[in-house]
């Protein structure tokens, strides 16, 4: 019984992480600029979100620090989400799927710079590897250069999401924490429509049609709000260790899923599925390399700890 329930959240686990390798796919469906794709997700998101919390009864109450602090980031969200579309929409799913991916090397990095973490040598040697990917896919005649510039930057914002979310979203239920961070997230397109409308309004057409809207609807009922609390509760049997392990098949599956919707513009020349196939490998090997090291570290520490206790013995006999 224990069996097919540990299958059944596992399977549930790589669903979700499919249904994130989607987004840049369904977006490429929907003809709207990536501003105002994310803008109308995020609005229905938060209508969701709080008819979600309504229902469960759960307080909408935050300090103002943490209210500020969530609004902060989901707006770097919106950065993250609207890049993630606008490379899929300048170039294809795959290349903004790879360049998101990555986001674990920019996290090291913010987390070195910020010091709040020192890096490992596991953490430096699935950096050069990750480093030596994004080489060999630039090293190639890519048409597609600037969406894969463009998806790299997204894997910052990503990043800067995950960092501040270790600040932020543990000290509140995850949901409402979601609910404060689409609010941010929706001001922030706001922002940018307001800004592309007073400069350049013939890059918005707000001209939706219900198959947009209908699409729209998916990812934000499907990935903003049930991916993220469903992941929340298997959280409580998954350790985030495996959690986070999934999480980086999410590429795979995204471009499996891209190739099968659109055969053509998905197809990719031999640098881009060489330099590919290193980033995602160093991308899941990561936490695998980095739980290896500490464990060989922390064997040494109890070996040398183990050493040196004879003579602390021995010296206390003799004093």
């Amino acid at each position: 019984m224990r069996l097919f329930k540990n299958i059944k959240h596992y399977t549930e686990l790589h669903f979700i992480v499919f249904l994130n390798g989607l987004v840049p796919t369904i977006a490429l469906q929907i003809n709207l600029s990536a501003l105002e794709i994310v803008f109308l997700r995020t609005l229905m998101a938060i209508a969701l979100l709080a008819m979600v919390l309504s229902a469960t009864g759960v307080s909408f109450r935050v300090s103002f620090r943490m209210f500020i602090g969530l609004l902060l980031t989901g707006f770097t969200i919106s950065f993250y989400w609207v890049l993630l579309i606008f490379s899929a929409q300048i170039s294809n799913a795959s290349v903004s799927l790879i360049g998101i991916a990555s986001s674990p090397l920019w996290v090291s990095l913010i987390q070195y710079i910020t010091r709040q973490k020192q890096l490992s040598f596991g953490e430096l040697l699935t950096s050069a590897a990750a480093i030596f990917g994004i080489y060999i896919i630039l090293s190639g005649d890519m048409y597609y250069g600037w969406g894969f510039y463009v998806a790299l930057a997204g894997g910052f914002f990503a990043a800067c999401v995950t960092v501040l979310n270790a600040f932020f979203a543990p000290k509140h239920a995850p949901m409402l924490s979601a609910f404060y961070q689409m609010i941010g997230a929706c001001l922030g397109t706001v922002i940018g429509i307001t800004l592309i409308w007073n400069y350049t309004p013939d890059l918005l057409s707000f001209d939706a049609t219900w198959g947009d809207i209908g699409l729209i609807l998916v990812l934000a009922a499907l990935i903003s709000v049930y991916a993220y609390s469903a992941l929340i509760k298997l959280l409580r049997t998954i350790s985030p260790f495996t959690v986070a392990l999934v999480n980086n098949l999410s590429p795979i599956y995204g471009m499996l899923a891209a190739l099968i919707v659109s055969r053509e513009s998905e197809i990719m020349n031999g640098y881009f599925y060489a330099g590919s196939l290193i980033l995602i490998v160093s991308v899941v090997a990561r936490p695998l390399v980095n739980n290896y090291f500490t464990d060989l570290i922390d064997k040494n520490k109890d070996k040398n700890k183990a050493e040196e206790q004879p003579k602390e013995d021995a010296e206390k006999k003799q004093e």
